[in-house]
This record gives structure tokens, C-alpha cells and sequence, in this order.
């Protein structure tokens, strides 16, 4: 990248920085956290799915186990003892053997459905702590999941790790890709205005009105929710007018 290109750039995240008013990011911050809150509650449950098929239906020994390994683990996130959950409990032996945290079960077990999950709760814990790289690292290993939540989850964590490092282009497209893997209209409609947002923080206005306008679409039944709302002040921002 030349100076000219550089300095472009900074130009560009300077704007961004002043597209919304104080109160509207106000209100995405919380749209964002409750629709995160969505996400790992329903990630919970594809847990104990995954940990119960592994007990009835699998053909493998590191299957079973690495079941086993989430479900005892879990009950340490759940608590909130976020550091035992990620690099175990040692201070506790089942069967001889140290209780496993998250980031060795996505490490030993790597490829197996329990190991993604694991990895993804690995990796909320990692960004909660400002780990930007290993959260990006544990959140694409869970994105390979075969199960559409857990993807789903991934997605959406890795967009807001590209959002919140001001990569606005790519937590655009990270965005868009979470609103194809769910048919919900709850989280379909905060996944399409997270992009418009970041597509007009990246400069990219059209791909940013024609997100708006998709999130004013899908809730024409609802014309004065906060969804709605954003979308049309953000098209005025880009210089739309309603009469």
C-alpha cells in the first residue's frame, strides 16, 4: 500500500468513527451484545446435542472422548470461570486424568464436531480478553463446523473481531455470510445492518444503501422497531430523503 493509498484509508476510519451519533451506537452496542446473547444460548444446547449423539452414534473412540471433554469443561464456562475453562483444571482428576479446557480439546481433537464447539467458545473467551489473533485462529477452526449454529456463531464472532479492528470491508462480508446461514428474521435483520454499517464505514455506499434498504424490507410489518430506524437514518447519512 503507497502513502496516498494510506493515508486514503485513515481518511475513510475517520469517518467511520463519526457515521453514527453517540446515541445511535448506543444502540447498535446493545442490538450487538443481545444478538451475541442469542447466539451462545443457542450454542448451549447444540453442545449437549452434540455431546449426546456422540454418546448413542459414534464410531470413534476421539469422538467419544472429545464429547466427554466439552460436556465436563461446559459446566466451568457456564459458571464463568473463564480461565479454567479455557486451559483446564488441574487441580481436579476424573479417572487419573486432568480436567481438559477448551483450547486443548480444539488442539487434540481438531476436525471433530465437539473440538469446533470447543474452539468456539475458545474463542469467546479469547477476544473477552483482547486476544484478537487467537480469538481470529480458534473462531476459523469452529467456522469449518458441519453444524449450521455453530458456523453461524463463528461468523458472526469473526465479523465483529474484523469490525471492532476497524477491518470494515471484511466484517461487511463476515456479516453477509452469517445472513445467509440462518433463516431467522431476528438475527437475519441485525447480520444485514451490522453490513450496511460497515459498509458505510468502508466507504462503500451503494452495498451500504442496498443493506439498509434490505433491513427496511424485511420489517416493512414492524416500521418503528430500532431496526428500521437505524436503517433509515443511515440512509439519510447517504443521502436518501423521506418525505
Amino acid at each position: 500500500m503507497n502513502s496516498e493509498d494510506k493515508i486514503a484509508e485513515e481518511q475513510v476510519k475517520a469517518r467511520a468513527n463519526q457515521a453514527l451519533s453517540p446515541e445511535d451506537n448506543e444502540v447498535v452496542a446493545k442490538l450487538k451484545k443481545y444478538g451475541t446473547y442469542i447466539l451462545v444460548t443457542c450454542l448451549v444446547i447444540v453442545a449437549l446435542v452434540i455431546y449426546n449423539n456422540n454418546k448413542s452414534e459414534s464410531d470413534s473412540d476421539e469422538l467419544t472422548e472429545s464429547g466427554i471433554a466439552l460436556e465436563r469443561i461446559m459446566t466451568y464456562f457456564e459458571k464463568g470461570d473463564f480461565a479454567k475453562a479455557l486451559d483446564g483444571d488441574p487441580s481436579l482428576l476424573i479417572d487419573g486424568k486432568a480436567i481438559m479446557g477448551l483450547k486443548e480439546i480444539a488442539s487434540k481433537y481438531d476436525g471433530t464436531p465437539p473440538a469446533q464447539l470447543a474452539a468456539f467458545y475458545a474463542g469467546k473467551i479469547e477476544l473477552g480478553a483482547k486476544n484478537i489473533e487467537q480469538a481470529k485462529s480458534l473462531f476459523n477452526k469452529a467456522e469449518l463446523s458441519k453444524s449450521q449454529e455453530v458456523k453461524l456463531g463463528a461468523v458472526s464472532m469473526l465479523a465483529l473481531v474484523e469490525e471492532n479492528i476497524g477491518n470494515y470491508k471484511s466484517a461487511a462480508s463476515y456479516y453477509e455470510k452469517a445472513f445467509e446461514l440462518t433463516q431467522q428474521k431476528d438475527i437475519q435483520t441485525r447480520m444485514k445492518l451490522f453490513s450496511a454499517i460497515c459498509f458505510e464505514k468502508a466507504g462503500s455506499n451503494k452495498k451500504a444503501k442496498n443493506a439498509y434498504n434490505k433491513v427496511i424490507t424485511m420489517n416493512f410489518d414492524n416500521a418503528f422497531s430500532e431496526f428500521v430506524g437505524l436503517a433509515q437514518q443511515g440512509l439519510i447519512r447517504l443521502g436518501t430523503n423521506f418525505d
